[in-house]
């Protein structure tokens, strides 16, 4: 569900010169992610015809996005210890904006959650998923941890926009992306 979620999001082939990233295919920044394996089958597929819609077609190459996410992500942020709207969530939101922001969001979230420390004390909010995060998101409500990181993400996104205009033309995309799953939006 969190896969499909956020490949619906990415889209396919992309090379927007203004977007951060610079090249991407299915989300999966060159720039940032230019060892994955997949490049080499894009890279031989540029003279066809029918680039870049082609490469969409490429059984091999859909199984390598797809390991590459649950290696880079799903595995990272340790998301089969959460239930699958907060896993859904914290999926794309590291994949859209990184797995140690997802994981500063849900740290904040839930200190924030926590009843002035008496529900579990503050956590350290380094991104990094581990037994105390887990235990504090366990006596939460997943509704409220939820509206709480999509909130950040919000507002992520406007500091984004605000403080670099160039970006500005992402942000519809951005906005709607956080709160698509959600009755505000759709």
């Amino acid at each position: 569900m969190a896969y499909k979620a956020t490949m619906k999001a990415e889209g396919s082939y992309a090379n927007n010169p203004n977007d951060k990233g610079g090249e991407t295919y299915a989300g999966i920044s060159r720039k940032n992610w230019p060892w994955w394996g997949g490049w080499m089958t894009i890279d031989n597929m540029r003279k066809t015809p029918n680039f870049p819609e082609c490469i969409d077609q490429i059984g091999s190459l859909q199984v390598l996005v797809q390991d590459f996410y649950r290696v880079n992500f799903w595995n990272v942020l340790k998301l089969d210890q959460f239930t699958q709207p907060i896993a859904t969530e914290l999926f794309d939101l590291g994949v859209n904006c990184g797995t140690g922001v997802a994981g500063q969001f849900l740290q904040r979230s839930l200190n924030c959650l926590n009843n002035n420390a008496t529900l579990f004390p503050d956590l350290t909010v380094d991104g990094s998923i581990g037994a105390a995060t887990l235990a504090a998101f366990a006596k939460c409500r997943d509704t409220d941890v939820l509206a709480c990181i999509v909130a950040l993400q919000g507002a992520k996104y406007i500091s984004i926009c605000e403080n670099n205009h160039s970006q500005e033309e992402f942000m519809k995309g951005w906005i709607r992306r956080a709160f698509s799953r959600y009755s505000l939006l759709s």
